[in-house]
């Protein structure tokens, strides 16, 4: 049987950073591959961790973007050009997507990297997750639990959160896919975008479309937080097939953001508990609460 893999990518993280991810994926049981996308100047950070399975470092080389003022301009101008005249739109997509490569935040230059890797190890892996790091942990393997062949799962926030009802996603689904897109898919729930899981197939058909979306809207491009959109978008218009959209409190991710106080306890032993009685296999978003941050960095670091 193939292994799983976990597709992770920080910059800029020190090694006490980076502690309560890795040391937590050593405790959870997991017994994949792990490929951590980071910059060279970054790597160093990694060195303690060689214990936490088999993790492939993927290095790439950052360009120096253009001010952020500049970026906008100018992808505004590409934007509207393009509109205009959907021939060059389609001419000129090559030089798009290395204009948004180069100037994009390290936030949303993970899509074009993951969307590249997947394309290459996609045979190797059975599924693959995708997460962020810094505000990630695991208590139990990330994997476990009852995963259909070829499907693709997203994770919902608190069961209470509409996408209309929050000034950053209705914000971001506007500024990069129009108001009408807002009135349709606003009515939903907010899936975060930092943890998917799911087949390489499907998940790399995931970022393409991500990355095209971006591509599509350069004026977009370093504006963190944005991929929420075609996020929301693939999830709600099933862009992809085989969706599993998936309750916060079911015990598999926890995204700790919007969740209410009442429905997350600590154990004595710094777990996350949902519910009371559920322990997730991966926890989200942590740090926004003093008291699971202090729990999780004496477990884990």
């Amino acid at each position: 049987m193939k292994k799983n893999l976990i597709l992770a990518m920080g910059t800029g993280y020190s090694e006490a950073d980076l502690a309560p991810f890795f040391n937590s994926l050593n405790q959870s049981g997991f017994k994949g591959d792990i490929c951590y996308i980071t910059r060279e100047q970054d790597a160093s950070a990694l060195s303690n961790f060689s214990k936490v399975g088999n993790i492939k470092i993927h290095l790439f080389r950052e360009q120096r973007p253009m001010k952020k003022k500049r970026i906008r301009k100018i992808g505004k101008f590409i934007d509207a050009a393009c509109a205009r005249y959907p021939l060059l739109g389609n001419l000129t997509m090559d030089f798009r997507e290395k204009y948004a490569f180069k100037n994009a935040c390290a936030h949303l230059r993970r899509h074009f990297l993951i969307r590249d890797i997947l394309g290459t190890l996609a045979p190797d892996y059975e599924n693959v997750m995708m997460t962020d790091v810094r505000d990630v942990i695991f208590q139990r393997d990330p994997f476990d639990f009852d995963i259909q062949p070829e499907s693709i799962y997203y994770f919902l926030e608190a069961e209470h959160t509409r996408i209309q009802s929050c000034e950053k996603n209705s914000w971001w689904i506007t500024e990069m896919l129009g108001e009408e897109a807002l009135q349709r898919l606003g009515h939903n729930h907010i899936s975060c975008g930092g943890t998917i899981i799911g087949c390489p197939s499907i998940m790399h058909k995931h970022f393409q479309i991500t990355t095209e979306s971006i591509t599509k809207n350069l004026r977009c491009c370093n504006r963190a937080g944005i991929d929420q959109a075609p996020h929301h978008l693939i999830v709600w218009d099933q862009l992809v097939p085989n969706i599993h959209v998936i309750p916060n409190r079911a015990g598999i991710i926890l995204t700790m953001q919007t969740t209410k106080r009442e429905h997350w306890s600590i154990t004595e032993d710094g777990l996350i508990l949902v519910d009371g009685e559920k322990i997730p296999n991966t926890v989200h978003q942590y740090d926004r609460y003093p008291d699971a941050t202090k729990a999780i960095l004496t477990r884990y670091t």
